[in-house]
């Protein structure tokens, strides 16, 4: 019995460092959602997976990384969060052939995002069909349709390069993170 004593006025005693144990596993447990969830946006159009990791650095910057994470590390993941939304939008673009398949890809990226808010069971087929449907489609009745397969086959694999470039920056985004506050 005395040993429960002890127990209990230990606790008592030590309040605050529990609450912070509190705290601390109950951020930690958000922040591992978010970055879950993160990975997640990658490859479903409507969670902005970079934005949602990079918020998560943020939280874990104010707080429980306060000390432990250099501004510097959240300046260089917010560049990284810039640098995947501009490839979201670039690499279906890029690995089109022909200007008019670009814009059919652009176009597709667009409707792919506002299909998949709209109507959310359709995210599968927003992310990955309709850049190349709308790059085959232009190109087929506004370019030249003798490339209209190579051009829909190049706005498919743009998307499928985006959805991995996106997971590796979310990834880098954490390794540095993780790392600052190792080394701090």
């Amino acid at each position: 019995m005395e040993y429960l004593r002890d127990i209990w006025s230990s606790v008592y005693e030590n309040r605050d460092a529990i609450w912070s144990f509190g705290a601390f596993a109950a951020v930690s447990a958000l922040l591992f959602f978010i970055f879950a969830v993160s990975f997640l946006g990658c490859i479903l159009p409507m969670l902005p997976g970079v934005l949602l990791a990079f918020c998560g650095i943020l939280i874990w910057k104010l707080t429980i990384g306060f000390y432990s994470i250099t501004w510097v590390s959240v300046f260089i993941c917010a560049l990284l969060a810039l640098f995947a939304q501009v490839l979201d939008f670039w690499l279906p673009i890029k690995y089109t052939p022909t200007k008019q398949g670009a814009r059919g890809a652009f176009f597709g990226v667009v409707f792919g995002i506002v299909l998949s808010v709209v109507f959310p069971p359709s995210a599968l087929f927003a992310i990955f069909l309709s850049p190349p449907l709308f790059a085959f489609a232009f190109e087929r009745f506004w370019g030249d349709s003798s490339k209209s397969w190579a051009t829909g086959k190049g706005a498919f694999w743009g998307t499928v390069l985006s959805v991995f470039a996106k997971s590796a920056i979310i990834f880098v985004m954490i390794l540095i993170a993780l790392f600052d506050s190792l080394i701090n």
